[in-house]
């Protein structure tokens, strides 16, 4: 009698602690779903201006007025983050794999800048860096985290390499929303039926969590790929985690998030799970990265209060003290044994692959990519790779609801950039984002070990 007693307590207990949390899930859904009503306005006042600006108006900006306005679609973020503030979660974590012995890095950020004026220097003669990359590879450019609700991600520079006649695409099969070990077998598919197609190495371009998943893949796949990889170049990549995504996944209110993200986008809480600090560390520990392969690692910093992810960058700085790009800190952005190009003018996480110029009607659910000038258009057939055989079952096309904020997202961006004075135009020294990831690759290929890999 006295267990079916301690049985029936525990049993009262956890009714009423699963009560509670109930209770406290349904307050937390009921302040983002205001939230949500708020983006919905926001999206509204975003398309106003861009027709306003079409029309040959200017939009309505007073001060600091717009910037508050353009805060609605982050309020979201607001509410968790206030939340996480009671604990700093992230703080013994960041910079954990520079205190690691791992492979040091080489600093070659002044070469870098030395490989941008070089190239436009040579704009001047009618001439671009795109030129000097080599054509005897094929480039497969890996997107990043929630990639396939934002218009356009990659385009640009991806029509820019195919225009001068290099073999380059997208790698389509990487999931915005899906797990790494899932992400690795799909850019595994990728990198074989590339090579396969084409008969030349691959060099990978990737950015943000898509330098996670193709690190995932060279690891969990070195006897296959090794081979054929001769390089990897790693945009803003959180590659030893991010602070925002452990932040939030020690919130409980993450389960909302959870939901809102297999409702909306149709995807898989792994994804922000992937990158948090703990699993980071444990993932790398297992499979770490081959040191062999020739790799560059480019990170930068943004303080811009134009910026659209500047409520992040705030957070990032303010709790931790670290300055940011909006979603990864610098020391946690560096590979280890790659060269390191530490960016000295301001850019914010995504302000190297979302377009910057018009974008058609989301009616036609046609995103076009920036406008490439001054460059011949691809005629030979051969420049464009084929689609991979590989289907990535975690793929599902994102809601009609998650589009359309990615879409405004975009378009705010657009009109934010138009107002900093750090948008990239021919009158000041900042590349495009083309020209930044040709000298990117320029940089990779100097490497030795890509000299040494190509050659064997």
């Amino acid at each position: 009698r006295s267990s079916v007693d301690a049985a029936a307590f525990r049993m009262r207990t956890i009714q009423s602690n699963l009560k509670i949390a109930h209770k406290r899930l349904r307050s937390e859904r009921s302040i983002l779903e205001r939230v949500l009503d708020q983006m919905t306005i926001a999206a509204a006042q975003a398309e106003a201006a861009e027709k306003a600006a079409e029309a040959g108006g200017e939009p309505k900006v007073q001060g600091t007025g717009m910037v508050d306005k353009l805060k609605s679609p982050f309020m979201i973020l607001s509410v968790l983050l206030s939340r996480s503030e009671a604990r700093k979660l992230s703080e013994k974590y960041i910079g954990w794999l520079k205190r690691e012995p791992e492979a040091p890095v080489v600093d070659k950020t002044n070469r870098f800048q030395q490989i941008v004026q070089d190239a436009n220097e040579r704009g001047k003669a009618g001439e671009t860096a795109m030129e000097m990359l080599r054509d005897d590879v094929a480039y497969i450019f890996v997107p990043g985290f929630l990639w396939q609700i934002y218009p356009a991600y990659f385009d640009s520079t991806v029509e820019a390499f195919q225009a001068h006649g290099l073999q380059a695409k997208l790698c389509t099969q990487v999931g915005g929303a899906s797990g790494t070990y899932e992400n690795a077998a799909a850019i595994r598919q990728e990198i074989l039926d590339a090579h396969e197609e084409s008969g030349k190495p691959v060099v990978l371009v990737t950015h943000s969590k898509g330098g996670i998943d193709s690190a995932a893949a060279l690891s969990l796949y070195e006897d296959e790929l090794l081979p054929v990889v001769k390089g990897v170049v790693f945009c803003q990549c959180p590659f030893a985690g991010a602070p925002l995504a452990t932040d939030l996944t020690g919130d409980p209110v993450h389960y909302t998030l959870a939901h809102w993200m297999r409702k909306y986008v149709r995807g898989s809480w792994q994804s922000v799970l992937d990158m948090m600090y703990q699993n980071r560390k444990q993932f790398l520990t297992q499979h770490p990265f081959p040191t062999s392969l020739a790799a560059v690692s480019f990170h930068s910093t943004n303080k811009s209060p134009t910026s659209i992810q500047q409520i992040l960058t705030r957070y990032v700085k303010k709790r931790y003290g670290k300055d940011n790009d909006g979603l990864v800190i610098p020391e946690d952005a560096e590979i280890p044994g790659s060269s390191v190009v530490r960016y000295l003018s301001e850019l914010d996480h995504v302000g190297t692959v979302w377009p910057k110029t018009k974008i058609k009607s989301k009616k036609d659910e046609e995103y076009p990519s920036d406008e490439v000038t001054d460059v011949m258009e691809p005629t030979d057939a051969e420049v464009q790779l084929g689609r991979t055989s590989y289907v990535n079952p975690t793929i599902r096309m994102p809601s009609r609801t998650a589009r359309y904020v990615g879409w405004m997202m975009v378009a705010v961006d657009k009109i934010l950039r138009k107002i900093s004075r750090g948008q990239p135009t021919p009158r000041n020294d900042i590349p495009s984002a083309p020209e930044l990831f040709a000298a990117l690759v320029l940089l990779l290929q100097e490497d030795e070990r890509y000299s040494r890999n190509l050659n064997s």
